[in-house]
């Protein structure tokens, strides 16, 4: 019998390019993900399995005809710049599925979403603040030395 692989992918761990959700109930975590997945290497977020543990629940969504209008809305709506990516339904064990895959963003632009920048870490969103943005916008040749600010006064030069 033939495995079918979309279990095989709900057997991998959460890490940095996956992630499961139980369903579309938290859009500022969902753009906070999509945001991160742009900033890094792009990913895929499944809806409708939840982990616990190693094990995964297939629960599926109940409406995949409206769950992708949905995240495009939020994706257009609140994430800057647009994104590319792309939606995708499955059916298992006649549960509904949905794949939404992120396409990184060029080295040249940075995505946000409600003023603030994400990045992926291992399988968790980090918000980017402070000197952490400051080294993010550095990594991606968006911020040179020349650019920052300098705390020192002119009369602290010798």
């Amino acid at each position: 019998m033939e495995q079918n692989p979309f279990k095989e992918l709900a057997a991998l761990d959460e890490g940095a390019s996956l992630e499961f959700k139980r369903s579309l109930s938290d859009s500022d975590k969902i753009c906070q993900t999509i945001c991160a997945f742009a900033n890094t290497t792009g990913g895929l977020v499944v809806f409708g399995i939840q982990k616990q543990g190693r094990k995964p629940i297939f629960a599926g969504i109940g409406d995949t005809d409206a769950a992708p209008r949905e995240l495009q809305n939020w994706i257009h709506n609140n994430l800057r710049p647009q994104l590319r990516y792309s939606l995708d339904t499955a059916r298992l064990e006649g549960r509904q599925f949905v794949l939404l895959a992120i396409e990184p963003l060029p080295l040249s632009e940075i995505c946000s979403f409600k003023h603030g920048v994400w990045r992926r870490s291992g399988s968790a969103n980090i918000e980017l603040s402070g000197e952490h943005l400051v080294a993010f916008l550095r990594e991606r040749g968006m911020l040179s030395f020349e650019e920052l600010h300098s705390p020192a006064r002119l009369e602290d030069m010798d």
